[in-house]
């Protein structure tokens, strides 16, 4: 099999022209895919740029390859495009490889999987956490990758609403997308062998120190359940495509970024986690990421946006906000997916 990677600036949430004429490339000879994107919107609870985005997926794919191909495809759309970032959609697509020139370097691969839906009771508490772990180790193996292998994993969590009913440990999580994150990273981290559960104490989310180094989270009040996409390499996969990660100290630490983007030229694609100390400092140096009336994910895109600019030479890049539990303490990740080849040999 060769990973397949087309990217694309949509117009609006719902422009799928992109998508269509990726479809329209590929000519059914798609096994897996799997959709994923940054749009705009507020990124409300009334936001529904993310409902839209994914009903005209839906419908696209529909049209190309009726259920059995919507049954074979992931979707993924997060919202928040401020600063300078330019709305982006992307689509991993696995087809058979006919050129009979494979070898043993590695090559990008993905896994997708979705878990039951997590019920409310159990939202941001251990057994969140297990139900992600036991999702990402679904994906791995739908990769064909071990948790050695796995280079990013993304992960689409749930929020416990503000109105829910729930354990009192747990209650101050209520309506915290933080706390959604945290445990969809804290459970990227155990399926990782990046921790285990002895270290995870009570309220894992809220008092844990642990953290995982290849996980970026999102939460959806619109979830339910966990959705989880690991991209990873693995020798003898086909195709040019690569992926390479960088886990900053902070948000200016340039060294690390520019090795990055040195390492994977013109990328085809940028994904990046802005984080921020939780006492909101940025070296030393008070900030009001937290206490301004701007959200503090909203703060983090736009500043992530100019500088993944500087860096990659591209707005067209997956920003978001918020890095609880992925990487130590106002850490951010960084990865880039790339191709061997040089444009004119591709």
């Amino acid at each position: 099999m060769t990973t397949r990677l087309h990217v694309w600036s949509p117009a609006s949430p719902d422009d799928m022209s992109g998508l269509e004429a990726a479809l329209a490339e590929l000519d059914g000879s798609a096994t897996n895919l799997c959709v994923f994107g940054k749009v705009e919107g507020p990124a409300t609870l009334n936001d529904y740029a993310r409902h839209l985005a994914v009903a005209r997926c839906e419908e696209t794919i529909r049209a190309h390859g009726g259920p059995a191909l919507l049954a074979r495809t992931f979707r993924l759309f997060s919202t928040g495009c401020e600063g300078i970032a330019t709305p982006v959609m992307a689509l991993l697509a696995d087809v058979p490889d006919d050129t009979g020139d494979i070898d043993d370097a590695p090559r990008l691969v993905f896994g997708a999987a979705r878990s039951a839906p997590v019920p409310l009771a159990d939202r941001a508490g251990l057994a969140h956490i297990e139900a992600t772990a036991a999702t990402v180790e679904e994906a791995l193996a739908a990769a064909g990758l071990s948790p050695d292998d796995a280079a990013l994993v993304l992960v689409k969590s749930p929020v416990l609403p503000i109105s829910a009913e729930t354990h009192p440990e747990r209650r101050r999580h209520a309506g915290s997308t933080g706390s959604s994150r945290g445990a969809g990273a804290l459970g990227v981290a155990l399926a990782l062998g990046e921790t285990e559960i002895a270290a995870l104490g009570e309220d894992p989310v809220g008092r844990s120190p642990e953290f995982s180094r290849r996980a970026m989270v999102y939460s959806g009040t619109e979830a339910d359940c966990v959705e989880v996409l690991v991209l990873g390499e693995r020798p003898g996969a086909g195709g040019d495509l690569r992926i390479a990660t960088a886990l900053l100290a902070d948000l200016l630490d340039t060294p690390a970024a520019a090795a990055l983007a040195a390492d994977t030229g013109a990328a085809e694609l940028v994904l990046f986690k802005a984080g921020i100390g939780s006492d909101g400092r940025l070296r030393g140096r008070r900030t009001t990421v937290f206490g301004s009336d701007l959200t503090a994910d909203k703060q983090l895109r736009a500043a992530a946006s100019g500088a993944i600019g500087a860096w990659f030479g591209t707005t067209a890049a997956f920003i978001s906000g918020g890095a609880e539990h992925q990487g130590p303490d106002g850490a951010c990740l960084a990865a880039a997916i790339y191709s061997t080849l040089t444009p004119a040999e591709r």
